[in-house]
């Protein structure tokens, strides 16, 4: 059991108990939910920013690749349920909100966030980079199956950065269109 939980801790197991003090589950359930937006994919975000990857050959590179998987697995959050308001539909909803709220500032608004992170809306989704992506529809022609996860990175030069959902393949990265995934 932990009383803080953030990117660079040092706890050694894999499963680690965040311990909230509120008698009221949903109170739980947000303070939560802010705290691992704030403290965890935030910071993943603002990391994964910096990565440069000018184009699909650098996917190639055996460093990205071990970057790729580091990121990917330093943290996931799972619920047993998908529906109600313990389940994986609704947190995911309350994080959005979260990133709807920081990434896409309302005009004027001031917010505590100052790096430019590039960001996408696409048929009333929401991607940004570092955005983790999980296939739920095979799609066997690109070797993506149910269960697979990516992560969204802008691939590109200055002048023309596109956001690209990348997953790994075969031990290799790949790189594929947002609007052409299968049902994620």
């Amino acid at each position: 059991i932990v009383e803080r939980i953030n990117l660079n801790s040092t706890e050694k197991e894999e499963i680690v108990w965040l311990d909230i003090p509120s008698s009221n589950n949903s109170i739980k359930r947000d303070i939560l939910l802010k705290i691992l937006w704030e403290n965890i994919f935030l910071k993943q975000i603002e990391s994964i920013t910096h990565w440069r990857i000018t184009s699909n050959s650098d996917l190639k590179s055996k460093e990205l690749l071990q970057k790729y998987f580091m990121e990917l697995n330093r943290f996931r959050c799972l619920t047993i349920f998908r529906k109600g308001y313990h389940g994986v539909d609704q947190l995911n909803h309350q994080i959005e909100s979260f990133a709807k709220k920081d990434l896409y500032p309302k005009k004027g608004s001031i917010t505590k966030f100052d790096w430019t992170i590039k960001r996408k809306k696409l048929a009333n989704k929401l991607y940004y980079t570092g955005l983790p992506i999980l296939i739920t529809e095979n799609d066997r022609n690109r070797k993506l199956f149910n269960g697979d996860i990516g992560l969204v990175l802008p691939i590109g030069k200055e002048n023309f950065v596109e956001l690209r959902a990348v997953f790994a393949i075969e031990n290799q990265l790949a790189s594929f269109a947002l609007d052409t995934l299968a049902s994620h």
